[in-house]
């Protein structure tokens, strides 16, 4: 008879638990997280069994941290991410780790061997990458920086710069914050003349690199450039143009421009790029050139340079929300 209800005990407990189960009462045993297996070794160095084992677990933990980060990143479309993985691995990887199991726990002669499976909480692997800016998570605002210069013919030089709004850096930051970007505070570099326009233009890793200090998801480099040729068959000289793949950071030269306007005519040509900062890439470039009605007053010069902007800035924009993840 105590058999019996003992065993009914059982039986209704074990139902009510189950029932508990299904209604969420009880917290789930499963991980949505994969579990990871990896291992661990060390040598015992002067005897030391316990710092050789507690260096082996830090050495299978912190492979299961990287195989956890390298999944994110290959999902984030992110080219090159070992010097994330060299930052991150600096800091404790249990901080990443929801449970793990210690599946060997064993002394080899000189050498401490383990094997563990670890549960690493990918949520918090990017949300880690989203603090320090090297991608996007959630509803985070994508930040950009931006430099904008405008090079005038020196003939019209002192014309332009007398005359208000073809400094083009503020329309640009107006119109991107319009868009719904966040445009962080702070130059993208020290040096923010033509000069150094053009030295971050031909070096995709030091434009990163500013993009990373300021915070950045990526950098907007662009050029106005303004000119009035002196002879009708005069042309522009060719300057390397960054190819315009996603990705690339290799450049390539254009064919000649077409013979130039004739004297008295503006020839306005922009240029717009942008760099992703947490690996160099090259995500996207827009340009066009056109040249404006014969007499046309600076005001009307301005705003039809800025309308051509504007249409530049749209599609790079797009461009940037596409490869900044």
């Amino acid at each position: 008879m105590k058999v019996q209800q003992t065993r009914r005990f059982a039986e209704g407990i074990g139902s009510v638990l189950f029932a508990a189960l299904l209604l969420g009462l009880l917290p789930a045993v499963t991980f949505a997280e994969k579990a990871t297996h990896t291992y661990g070794i060390s040598v015992i160095l002067k005897g030391d069994v316990q710092s050789a084992r507690q260096r082996a677990l830090d050495k299978a933990f912190g492979d299961a941290l990287e195989e956890s980060v390298t999944r994110v990143a290959q999902a984030q479309n992110m080219a090159s991410f070992q010097e994330i993985l060299e930052e991150i691995r600096t800091e404790d990887p249990l901080t990443y780790v929801d449970k793990y199991r210690i599946m060997s726990d064993v002394r080899d002669r000189n050498v401490y061997k383990v094997e563990i499976e670890a549960w690493i909480s990918e949520e918090k692997v990017k949300q880690r990458l989203a603090d320090i800016g090297l991608i996007r998570y959630q509803d985070k605002v994508v930040e950009v920086g931006i430099l904008m210069r405008t090079r005038a013919d020196e003939r019209i030089e002192s014309e332009l710069g007398s005359a208000r709004g073809f400094d083009f850096n503020g329309f640009a930051v107006q119109q991107y914050r319009t868009r719904g970007f966040e445009v962080v505070k702070g130059t993208v570099s020290v040096d923010s003349s033509l000069e150094g326009l053009k030295k971050l233009r031909l070096n995709n890793r030091l434009t990163a690199l500013q993009g990373r200090r300021l915070g950045a998801d990526a950098v907007i480099l662009g050029l106005v450039d303004i000119q009035i040729p002196a002879d009708p068959t005069e042309t522009r000289p060719p300057e390397p143009v960054e190819a315009v793949a996603p990705g690339s950071t290799g450049t390539m030269l254009p064919e000649p421009s077409e013979t130039m306007p004739p004297s008295g005519q503006y020839q306005v040509s922009l240029w717009l790029r942008a760099v992703r900062s947490s690996d160099g890439s090259l995500i996207g470039i827009r340009e066009t050139s056109f040249v404006p009605e014969p007499g046309v007053s600076i005001y009307m010069l301005r705003q039809e340079i800025r309308q051509h902007l504007d249409a530049l800035f749209a599609g790079l924009g797009e461009t940037i929300r596409e490869y900044v993840q």
